[in-house]
């Protein structure tokens, strides 16, 4: 982590860490690997966390979306993070239709904790709760992620900012909510308007991420 006085601090982060951070009001720095060289980079300059994206499909599989990737897939690149640095928290993407009912949601997101992850994403709110539930009562933290989700990609019709209109923003935000209360550790919101952005994050006690775009 980075401390208010720009020194790099080297220690291994946890749930607990990150919720001090946030009560402290700390920035959480967050970013994208795939491998154990860029896990060490980060790691060695500060950063918290590390999300081992389904985006990987797109920008090293080379496909359209994020779709095709597997459990395995993520499985493997976690790992590879995890070899890379013993310190950063890594969060690892549940891929497409992994989670599609609570006991798969448990099934392949012990296989990613087993790989190294210390938190496993999934996309979604209102349905997602008994998954959250049951995930986090066999001692797996969740991050929920709102706004564009890119597995939904076909239903929106592309890659489109999420939010805009006042009903959509306001069961963003009421979905942002409810995940706190369901325990799940952080929030994590995608390409959704500044206004429900800002509003998110003022509403949960958990830390939070979020692209905000106008």
């Amino acid at each position: 982590m980075v401390r208010a006085n720009g020194e790099i601090v080297v220690s291994k982060i946890t749930v607990s860490t990150l919720q001090k951070m946030k009560q402290a009001g700390d920035k959480i720095t967050a970013l994208t690997a795939y491998d154990a060289s860029f896990a060490k980079l980060f790691a060695d300059n500060g950063v918290d966390i590390v999300l081992v994206g389904d985006s990987l499909g797109m920008v090293l599989q080379g496909g359209d979306d994020t779709l095709a990737v597997t459990t395995k897939d993520i499985a493997y690149h976690t790992r590879c993070v995890r070899a890379g640095s013993k310190a950063l928290f890594v969060v690892a993407d549940m891929p497409f239709m992994s989670y599609a009912n609570p006991t798969q949601a448990c099934e392949n997101a012990a296989e990613l904790m087993r790989a190294g992850a210390n938190m496993v994403k999934l996309e979604g709110g209102e349905w997602l709760y008994d998954s959250i539930k049951l995930l986090t009562q066999q001692g797996i933290p969740v991050c929920g992620h709102l706004g564009l989700t890119p597995q939904s990609v076909h239903v929106f019709g592309g890659f489109k900012i999420q939010g805009r209109e006042s009903d959509k923003a306001q069961k963003m935000i009421a979905d942002a909510r409810a995940s706190a209360r369901r325990r799940r550790a952080t929030v994590s919101s995608r390409m959704h308007s500044f206004s429900s952005g800002e509003t998110n994050q003022r509403s949960c006690n958990n830390p939070s991420d979020r692209y905000w775009c106008r």
